[in-house]
């Protein structure tokens, strides 16, 4: 899984905050790849991103060359047989330069529609597009297979997607809702469109996104510690949604009548949470949800969301401490942050 987050002002630049807040999170469910995109002054969006944390990012890149009020940030998890490149880094840039993305999740408990997906995908071939994650050697399944043999990343075809919807008109809440419903993820997606500044799009089909007002306008984060050490109250981000998010207004919408997500967070996860890591000590945040909730939780849609909001809870509470220390990465020298949890 991943972090991310968002700003969407109109005085303050993005990306500066964007990577201040990144670096507040990154290795809890993240740390390999780094990226950040934002829409520059004149509309065009922009983007750098490359593998390894964020320390890489800043080596080779500085914020400055990112203006721009509206962006996001983004840090993903790696596994054996990824690229060894920044291909898998996230954000993603449609190939005529009309839509930006950035992801959290993957097909997950939705895995068995992965062939429609692939559909839409070799539909996008046949259109003329292309995509910038496309590998001819990579053998694993992680990455999508299109009828060119090509292994192309599933929010690369998101993108591809709700820029060709726009190009045949589509305005930009109904191409982010048919993008939402048709490549049905385990996710929150966040959307950039060129042609119009000054407002970032999301899905949330079943995660975690919390939003918290700014006088200059407003963040959002899967992880309120994006915000720094002192507890802020956000706006839950409700499942099955769409939302339209400009610095002065939130406009959100129902994904879709058919899905039906619900939060039934079982009794004694508090507990359960406290007694695995007494336990195991060092545990990363995905060992919590796998050995913590999904137990307990086998069925759950929502299961990063009690994951992120119990870890707070602790956390702000001064129950449980967190380090952070570099990983070796895992085909080149670039290395990958990872942050474990202890009792305090």
């Amino acid at each position: 899984m991943c972090e991310l987050c968002a700003y969407v002002g109109v005085k303050e630049q993005a990306a500066p905050l964007l990577l201040e807040y990144g670096k507040r999170v990154e290795g809890l469910w993240s740390g390999y790849c780094t990226g950040i995109g934002v829409q520059a002054p004149d509309g065009t969006l922009k983007l750098h991103k490359t593998l390894g944390c964020s320390r890489y990012w800043e080596e080779r890149y500085r914020t400055g060359d990112l203006p721009g009020s509206v962006g996001f940030f983004h840090s993903r998890t790696g596994y054996p047989g990824c690229p060894g490149d920044s291909r898998y880094a996230h954000p993603f840039l449609s190939s005529d330069g009309e839509v930006m993305v950035v992801s959290q999740g993957a097909l997950g408990i939705f895995a068995e529609r992965s062939s429609r997906i692939v559909g839409i995908g070799n539909e996008l071939l046949k259109m003329g597009r292309g995509f910038s994650s496309a590998d001819f050697r990579l053998e694993t399944d992680r990455f999508l297979r299109l009828e060119d043999g090509s292994r192309v990343h599933m929010s690369n075809i998101v993108c591809e997607y709700a820029a060709a919807l726009v190009a045949a008109g589509a305005a930009p809440l109904e191409a982010v809702r048919k993008v939402g419903t048709d490549i049905l993820e385990e996710s929150v997606t966040l959307f950039l469109f060129r042609r119009h500044p000054g407002h970032l799009y999301a899905v949330n089909m079943n995660q975690r996104l919390g939003i918290l007002r700014h006088e200059d306008g407003v963040s959002l984060a899967t992880c309120a510690l994006a915000f720094g050490n002192d507890r802020v109250a956000l706006m839950e981000t409700p499942p099955n949604s769409v939302l339209d998010v400009s610095a002065g207004a939130l406009h959100v919408e129902r994904l879709s009548k058919e899905l039906h997500p619900y939060l039934q967070v079982p009794p004694g996860l508090r507990e359960a949470f406290l007694d695995w890591l007494a336990a195991n000590p060092g545990s990363m945040l995905a060992h919590l949800m796998d050995h913590a909730l999904k137990v307990r939780y086998p069925a759950g849609i929502l299961r990063h969301v009690p994951t992120h909001e119990l870890f707070e809870e602790l956390y702000f509470d001064g129950k449980v401490l967190l380090s952070s220390r570099e990983y070796p990465g895992i085909r080149q020298q670039e290395n990958s942050i990872r942050t474990v949890l202890r009792l305090a």
